[in-house]
């Protein structure tokens, strides 16, 4: 089984389980409502759809945009998202600020990198498990859907857990998301270039492979969400 197999299926999960969580907790920090959610669960999923069937159709042209303009486009996000979440903290534990509400916005908020995340693994992944693109991109959305809505009802529950505050939670993950963006940026020009030079001719690997992987990186978000609440350095 070739290695880049492996990483190019862990990375449409894990970009569809960090934006799904981005936006999930953030709706709820936000205090949107169902008919809200399900309004921006139809948006999300329609726009992934779009972007990686026009992505599909010109994918030299795409693959090229992504290897030349993705470091600026991620650098700028993670710029925003770490200023914004230590503006966040920073404002609750000196002003006793809630500022959570506008910055949930500005996470929700439709991102570039969201979709350029999710559109560049799946265009990879999808000959790798069989499948075509529009095949494929119909799947991706109802999995993000799902854990948008798994995360937007369980923001109590992990509100409750960690025992601190919306905004320092929210904070620490734009930290996260941040820090997220910044490892795309470094990352993603340089697995493509690899892609394509290993991948030559395509093999077919288990599709089964993709769900076994989701366990292990929902253990992973569990597990630092543990060590968080003992160690973190924004208590």
């Amino acid at each position: 089984m070739n290695p880049m197999d492996i990483l190019w299926q862990a990375g449409v999960i894990a970009a569809i389980i960090v934006f799904g969580v981005k936006i999930g907790l953030g709706s709820a920090m936000a205090n949107l409502s169902k008919k809200s959610i399900l309004l921006l669960i139809a948006i999300y999923g329609i726009g992934i759809y779009i972007a990686t069937q026009i992505a599909s159709i010109y994918s030299s042209q795409f693959t090229n945009f992504v290897i030349s303009y993705n470091m600026p486009i991620f650098i700028v996000m993670s710029i925003i998202m770490i200023l914004a979440g230590l503006t966040t903290i920073r404002e609750w534990k000196v002003h006793k600020c809630n500022t959570s509400t506008t910055s949930a916005l500005a996470v929700i908020a439709p991102s570039p990198c969201c979709f350029l995340s999710i559109t560049i693994t799946a265009i990879f992944v999808a000959p790798i498990i069989g499948l075509s693109i529009g095949e494929l991109s119909p799947i991706i959305s109802i999995i993000l859907a799902l854990v948008i809505i798994v995360s937007y009802f369980s923001a109590n529950i992990i509100v409750n857990f960690i025992k601190k505050p919306y905004p320092i939670i929210l904070g620490n993950f734009m930290l996260f998301l941040g820090v997220y963006f910044l490892l795309a940026a470094l990352l993603l020009p340089n697995l493509i270039e690899g892609f394509k030079k290993i991948m030559k001719p395509i093999s077919l690997i288990d599709v089964n492979l993709m769900i076994y992987l989701i366990p292990v990186i929902l253990l992973l978000l569990i597990v630092g969400a543990f060590f968080s609440k003992k160690t973190s350095f924004l208590k």
